[in-house]
């Protein structure tokens, strides 16, 4: 995992993120990176990685 991609989707979420992030908030995030950088397997993992529980 690329710390640039994690920092990306944590300077993208909202505020009141620490309460709880869906894949609702997340979805336009990715898809944001997607369209910035082409990054889709980039997208992917952070999605992955945030909604993996271990």
């Amino acid at each position: 995992m690329k710390p640039n991609e994690i920092l990306f989707f944590a300077q993208h979420l909202a505020p009141d993120a620490a309460a709880g992030v869906d894949i609702a908030a997340l979805m336009p995030i990715a898809e944001a990176q997607q369209n910035l950088h082409g990054a889709v397997t980039a997208a992917r993992r952070v999605i992955d990685l945030v909604g993996d529980p271990g």
